[in-house]
């Protein structure tokens, strides 16, 4: 029997809580409902301060000075500011909070609420997103592949749920607050059918009745979304103790390294001096969805860390945890709120805009198309904005190096392998990568393995490609000698989607400047010269 619900009631706020913070928002945005959430569950004041980003206000010079990367929800707490709604909510509980109750301290509990913000952010509502904002924003159908998607981004919701009250264990936490607000918005504004989800709905019913504030912020919010646009009519769990492993063995690692998360996590693993025992798995046979592998992880994402009782995925919540429990100062990952803080915004950075630009120009040339020129532009805008970041620092979040260079890092390196892009234009993204790759150990033998291997990859895939489409075409025997005649052009692939959950890398495409849209050869990684060692090849994780 799951332990009843308990309405989060925080202690009494101490006087100065009752200073005003500006909050850039709209009202109809579920990341920037969550903010508002957590300060009322804090009893914070926010300046409330709506920008009409139809009317482009997010653009005015006044609004870039305080946010280059011109993005809501913004913060501005005195002289602090901070953007990415959920390093935003950390960084209430850890600075206002009277307690640890909405974002634990304990390192492990940590994690899972870590893993949960992050699988809000970049599977749930981003599935959400892509199924629905095309629909609701420009009319077009809905494509029934996105739905699935994201029917399948709620049945991990539905799992984690399952032996917990709550979304990261048995207490109320930012988590809830972040999920409940992606799930209110996926309720009432696309009039989702949740019914199918027997451990969603028995939360979502509670907590609709139990956090303050749910109706006139999330639920208007989200009315107010579907009339704008007419819309339509972790990583981490407890492993049971039975099944744990003694925690004086070494911490094992599932990975692929031609990914660059699994990446980020054996550099940051080797910086820290950490026994890693790794068990790679082939996603080609599709090794992630074996049983064994979906009982510690029913997401069956990679990297996946087992530290004997504990089981953390997604990169980032991984290097948060390692960072925690084995680095000897707080640097890496700091106690003070505030660096903290701006730590989180840049893993959010590096995962929603930098990573995700990367691969959305990138995987059309893996299938062996082109890239957009509208997608390499988004390309430059990121970097633009690390850019900013490292204006008047020597790492990206301070003067010291944290985890959010480690992971920033091997994105910027999958982008310098996969496209040749000039960082010279953006001196001080130049000047920080190069220093990124003198001094962070294992760098370059870990790039020049992944180099190897993403070969090795990449002629199985085409391999099995080609396979495919041969069946294909004798299956289809009135359009067999159609395929013939094309050269076994690609037919319509109903098992396409198998091969495009790890986004791996076909061919660069060398350009001699990122003001060029189009590619300017078509050379293979192999016959790239000494870049091919020297930078890292990209999939993604999530």
């Amino acid at each position: 029997m799951l332990p009843h619900l308990i309405r989060y009631v925080p202690c009494a706020p101490v006087a100065n809580l009752f200073v005003g913070m500006d909050f850039y928002h709209l009202p109809l945005s579920a990341p920037c409902q969550a903010v508002r959430l957590v300060a009322k569950a804090l009893k914070l004041h926010l300046n409330l301060k709506e920008l009409d980003l139809l009317s482009g206000e997010h653009l005015k010079p006044e609004f870039l000075k305080i946010n280059p990367q011109h993005t809501i929800p913004t913060l501005v707490d005195n002289d602090f500011v901070l953007w990415e709604s959920r390093a935003i909510l950390t960084y209430l509980c850890e600075k206002y909070g009277q307690n640890d109750g909405l974002y634990p301290k304990d390192p492990k509990k940590r994690a899972m609420v870590n893993q949960r913000l992050y699988f809000d952010m970049g599977t749930l509502y981003q599935r959400f997103s892509e199924a629905f904002y095309p629909v609701m924003m420009e009319g077009k159908e809905l494509n029934p592949e996105k739905v699935q998607k994201l029917d399948e981004a709620l049945e991990f919701l539905e799992t984690f749920l399952d032996k917990t009250a709550f979304a990261a264990g048995d207490k109320l936490t930012v988590a809830d607050l972040s999920l409940l607000a992606s799930i209110t918005t996926i309720d009432v504004t696309a009039a989702y059918d949740l019914s199918k989800y027997a451990n969603i709905q028995r939360w979502y019913g509670q907590l609709k009745e139990s956090v303050a504030g749910h109706e006139e912020i999330c639920v208007e919010g989200a009315h107010k979304f579907r009339e704008a646009f007419n819309a339509i009519s972790n990583c981490c769990h407890i492993v049971p103790e039975s099944e744990s492993q003694s925690s004086t063995m070494p911490l094992d690692l599932y990975y692929n390294i031609i990914s660059p998360p699994c990446r980020v996590v054996l550099l940051f693993a080797k910086w820290l001096k950490l026994d890693l025992n790794l068990i790679e798995l082939d996603v080609l046979k599709r090794e992630h969805y074996k049983p064994e592998f979906l009982k510690l992880n029913p997401q069956h994402y990679l990297p996946t860390l087992v530290d004997g009782d504990v089981v953390v995925w997604e990169s980032s919540a991984v290097l948060i945890y390692l960072a925690e429990k084995y680095s000897t100062d707080d640097t890496l990952y700091p106690k003070d709120v505030a660096l903290r803080a701006k730590v989180n915004q840049r893993l959010f950075y590096d995962i929603g805009t930098l990573m995700r630009s990367v691969t959305t120009y990138y995987h059309p040339i893996l299938m062996g198309g082109e890239g957009k020129l509208e997608d390499f532009k988004k390309v430059q805008d990121a970097v633009a904005v690390l850019n900013s970041f490292l204006h008047d620092s020597r790492w990206t979040a301070g003067e010291h190096i944290t985890v959010a260079d480690f992971a920033i890092a091997v994105t910027v390196a999958a982008l310098d392998g996969l496209l040749n892009f000039d960082f010279t234009v953006y001196p001080n993204v130049h000047r920080w990568y190069e220093q990124c790759k003198r001094e962070l150990v294992g760098y370059t033998d870990i790039t020049r393995e992944a180099a190897q291997k993403t070969q090795a990859f990449l002629e199985r895939f085409r391999a099995m490609r080609t396979a495919e489409q041969q069946q294909l075409c004798q299956q289809q025997h009135p359009q067999q000698q159609a395929c013939k005649e094309q050269g076994q052009q690609e037919p319509s692939d109903p098992h396409k989607q198998q091969y495009t959950e790890l986004q791996t890398p076909q061919k660069p495409r060398a350009r001699d400047s990122p003001k060029h849209g189009a590619p300017a050869d078509d050379k293979p990684v192999a016959t790239a010269g000494p870049r091919s060692d020297e930078s890292s090849k990209m999939s993604t994780e999530d």
